[in-house]
């Protein structure tokens, strides 16, 4: 049974600071159905997307407290889904404490609604690029408040700037190493190294399986790639030698043809020295 820890509980947790915050704030998870399940099926995805990945260290919350200053519990935001990175993936938090963490979160979605999105497009925006969130996401389920209706922002500089929007509506997360692409009111995740699609909850049973022998089918293919890849540098090898062979053999060549031709100029030279010596005594003679 896995053991959930709390602030006081966990050994590489800061000296407490004895302040309440509060872990709940009484409010539903989404605005209907059709956001909450948005959420979950987003969780899910991810979740999935980490054992892809076979990363422990992938933290995947949904609709919980973060809280970003110590002492201060009103300096609070409950991002609709959130992934960080570095940490432990594996043990459960009632909240969400940068100080704690030692880390802000590294990627935020929000699910924005027709109540939550002017905050989720004008106000998350500032407070997250000062927490130094990488990546950035709204989402409309319902395709009633954005236009378009999912948006991506990456940090640059301090500031967020409009992430690239392909023809299909998808976005290319490089933290998440996917695409993700609107369908419905889901987001699909896409996983750029293996191009497997992360199944929904309803899908997930039957392809459990799949996804595992995907993951060994991708892990195969990349050996004999790898394989294919040292063979064809032994080739190159094999080949560059032989080929240095080869022109070390034709200077050698070179070479004795122009010693042989030096030889013969001076073979002629000897003779024509010698045919005058012999026309000059003939000369003498008579």
């Amino acid at each position: 049974m896995t053991k959930i820890l709390t602030d006081k509980t966990r050994p590489d947790v800061p000296e407490n600071d004895d302040v309440f915050y509060p872990e709940s704030d009484g409010e539903p998870m989404g605005e209907t159905g059709i956001h909450v399940l948005s959420i979950l099926e987003l969780m899910a995805a991810i979740q999935m997307l980490r054992i892809l990945m076979k990363r422990k260290d992938i933290h995947v919350a949904g609709d919980m407290f973060l809280y970003y200053e110590k002492g201060n519990p009103k300096a609070n935001k409950s991002p609709d889904v959130m992934v960080t990175f570095g940490i432990d993936g594996t043990d459960p938090r009632r909240t969400f404490k940068t100080w704690v963490e030692g880390t802000a979160p590294h990627v935020i979605f929000e699910i924005t609604s027709d109540s939550t999105w002017k905050i989720d497009v004008y106000e998350k925006p500032i407070l997250y690029a000062s927490l130094g969130v990488e990546e950035y996401y709204i989402f409309d389920p319902v395709d009633e408040c954005l236009n378009p209706r999912f948006q991506g922002f990456e940090l640059v500089d301090g500031a967020y700037r409009p992430m690239r929007i392909e023809a299909d509506g998808s976005i290319v997360s490089p933290r998440l190493e996917s695409r993700m692409i609107p369908e419905d009111y889901r987001i699909r995740l896409i996983h750029l190294r293996d191009r497997f699609k992360i199944p929904f909850m309803g899908e997930m049973l039957p392809t459990i399986d799949d996804m595992k022998l995907k993951i060994h089918q991708s892990e195969k293919q990349r050996s004999q790639a790898k394989r294919r890849a040292r063979e064809e540098a032994k080739r190159a090898e094999e080949e560059a030698k032989r080929a240095h062979e080869e022109a070390k053999r034709a200077e050698e060549e070179a070479k004795r043809a122009e010693e042989e031709a030096k030889r013969a100029n001076a073979l002629e030279a000897e003779v024509a020295r010698l045919r005058a010596l012999l026309d000059k005594n003939g000369n003498t003679n008579a």
